[in-house]
């Protein structure tokens, strides 16, 4: 299987969206799927739903997974992340989505031997390298990232995260028992540190963007039960501090971070009768 995924469109950014998107997914139909790791546009505030949906109906087999800027909501009004996810999936007419719901424990995809599995993967603040603990980031001032706009920081993140990790472990589970010989992992944020760069804001250095260390340690541990599946994990969300390339973290498991920017689309191929060494 021959597969194309790709992250952070952002469409709105570009002068002219459908032109654009039109020429990279012409350049991807030599791919029998494409995958989407989120972030199609700014938020919902753009209102550009046909571009959206253009998208996802481009490639004849299209997946996805939501990102953090699909949750957002014009003037960040209150609608929590899991709320805010209900309204979002609503909205897309096209393609498969990997996630259906906040929490979701069912939903997996199949196509020939490989098996897709993904998540938004919002932050678990567990990553080893992370400097400042997750309290750092409940204050609103602290936290580099508008996401906090439209959550209850009284709360914290963890409220948010918890039952999203849970919902991924019981799909993963699914996934790893099926009799597919690939397993492809979708997320949004990032699950290995590998698949970013570092990052410096406001004079402190912490894996860009967070991520979700937990769902990196679910997908070791399944694939350390099934060494005959082979696992590729992608992710995009940091933009230019991805890693753009594959990094080994077990023997048969791979991660990739894909690097996009606002000026043009990049997207890693991923060939599942060729796994990196």
């Amino acid at each position: 299987m021959k597969l194309a995924v790709t992250s952070d469109l952002h469409v709105p950014h570009f002068t002219d969206p459908e032109v654009v998107i039109g020429q990279f997914i012409q350049s991807l139909l030599d791919h029998d799927a494409l995958a989407i790791a989120g972030d199609f546009g700014r938020g919902w505030i753009d209102g550009a739903l046909d571009i959206y949906d253009s998208i996802l109906s481009m490639h004849p087999t299209t997946l996805f997974v939501l990102g953090n800027h699909d949750l957002w909501r014009k003037g960040f009004e209150r609608l929590p992340p899991p709320e805010a996810f209900e309204d979002a999936m609503r909205l897309f007419r096209s393609g498969t989505p990997l996630e259906k719901s906040w929490g979701d424990p069912k939903t997996i995809a199949r196509i020939g031997d490989t098996v897709f599995v993904g998540s938004i993967g919002f932050p678990d603040f567990k990553m080893p390298t992370l400097m400042l603990p997750q309290e750092y980031y409940n204050k609103r001032e602290n936290c580099p990232t508008k996401d906090v706009k439209f959550m209850d920081m009284s709360l914290g993140w963890l409220v948010y995260t918890e039952p999203l990790v849970r919902g991924f472990g019981a799909r993963l589970k699914l996934a790893f028992k099926s009799a597919a010989k690939n397993v492809i992992v979708v997320t949004h944020y990032s699950i290995f540190e590998s698949q970013r760069q570092i990052k410096t804001i406001r004079d402190v250095e912490f894996n860009a963007y967070f991520g979700n260390h937990g769902m990196g340690q679910m997908v070791l541990k399944q694939a350390k039960a099934h060494p005959d599946k082979k696992v590729w994990c992608v992710c995009g969300h940091s933009h230019a501090y991805c890693s753009g390339r594959f990094v080994k973290e077990a023997e048969n498991v791979v991660s990739y971070g894909i690097q996009n920017d606002y000026t043009f689309l990049r997207h890693v191929s991923i060939d599942t009768n060729d796994f990196p060494q």
